[in-house]
């Protein structure tokens, strides 16, 4: 049985492990009881009042901190920029952190409120800061879709390859997406395209080829991704696309050169996997690379040349029932992906 290449892959910048899940949930109802005291007058009024009373500048910041977070849980902006202009001694507080270890920017990164971002980080707001998950704003950013917020924390110097739990970067949250214009931003700003992650040697190619995301595999080719990179156990990002039935990807990395029949540690070849997996359409353009799908002039010599071997095998053991009519029927069967009205999700 061949070697079967790593699944995917990266963590949720959330960080939601059982214990954390434990200090969100905790926060939430720390969340509802601010918000009844606000309703009752207790914000922004009595406890400065008593805060002051007690000369207690500790106690000032933290109630700040907690309306703060407030306004933004709330989305208000106005009231947000208010805050933030009422004192002199913003970056007090504005780093603190909840709970759950959340800072202020990374809250307002996560729920999309780029207008709060953008004062956030205009007042000083640590654009590189770590949750409790050792996660960045910009992993948030990256792994929710998040261009406005993306684009600002790189504009204010956030660094595009720090570096998570395992290794994990930026550009393995917005590849693993398949968010490809964050993809693009990230490698304008120099990402590593190549980067690892520790545990399993993962790059960003291997996983959007697993994951079938076309255009983020193009985008990573163009930026000279290395398609013969291997991971901890020698799959390179064809294993994984040929494990998975991904024909367009397939097509995309065998046009840059990779190799149908480059062993793993286990010596099973691309080939194989596609094999074992039974995606004999994969098979057969692994087994004859040099035919050009993106044409729409394909020979019978072609591919008579490329139904023997491991096609035939593929096909009658995989599919006994179909085989005979995809012999008889091969050049309206390619041409058919060629056409792409088979999806990579489907296939």
């Amino acid at each position: 049985m061949p070697l079967l290449a790593s699944r995917v892959l990266v963590e949720s910048s959330d960080g939601m492990t059982t214990a954390a899940a434990l200090m969100k949930a905790a926060l939430a109802y720390r969340a509802s009881q601010l918000k009844k005291n606000s309703a009752s007058g207790w914000r922004g009024f009595i406890p400065h009042r008593f805060s002051a009373r007690n000369n207690s500048s500790e106690s000032l910041n933290r109630l700040r901190h907690r309306e703060l977070l407030q306004l933004i849980a709330e989305g208000d902006t106005t009231k947000v920029n208010e805050s933030l202009k009422r004192t002199d001694s913003i970056r007090t507080y504005l780093d603190r952190k909840t709970v759950s270890g959340q800072s202020a920017l990374y809250i307002a990164v996560c729920k999309g409120l780029d207008q709060i971002v953008a004062l956030l980080l205009e007042h000083g707001a640590d654009v590189d800061q770590r949750n409790c998950g050792e996660y960045t704003a910009l992993h948030a950013a990256c792994e929710h879709e998040q261009e406005g917020a993306v684009r600002m924390l790189l504009k204010h110097q956030a660094n595009v390859d720090l570096m998570g739990p395992d290794g994990v970067r930026a550009i393995h949250f917005a590849t693993q997406k398949g968010f490809d214009h964050i993809v693009n931003i990230l490698i304008q700003y120099k990402a590593d395209i190549d980067a690892e992650i520790c545990s399993s040697g993962l790059t960003s190619l291997m996983i959007a080829a697993q994951l079938g995301h076309i255009n983020v595999v193009q985008t990573l080719i163009r930026a000279g991704a290395d398609i013969h990179a291997e991971d901890n156990k020698g799959n390179s990002a064809l294993h994984f696309a040929a494990q998975e039935g991904k024909y367009q990807t397939c097509c995309l990395l065998l046009a840059a050169g990779a190799d149908p029949y480059m062993p793993n540690i286990e010596e099973d070849t691309p080939v194989d996997l596609a094999d074992y997996h039974g995606y004999s359409h994969v098979v057969y353009i692994l087994e004859f690379p040099t035919l050009n799908l993106s044409t729409s002039i394909v020979t019978d010599d072609q591919f008579s040349l490329g139904m023997g071997g491991a096609l035939n095998d593929a096909f009658l053991r995989n599919r006994p029932d179909i085989a005979p009519i995809i012999v008889k029927n091969r050049m309206k069967y390619a041409r058919f992906y060629d056409l792409g009205r088979i999806t990579e999700e489907a296939s």
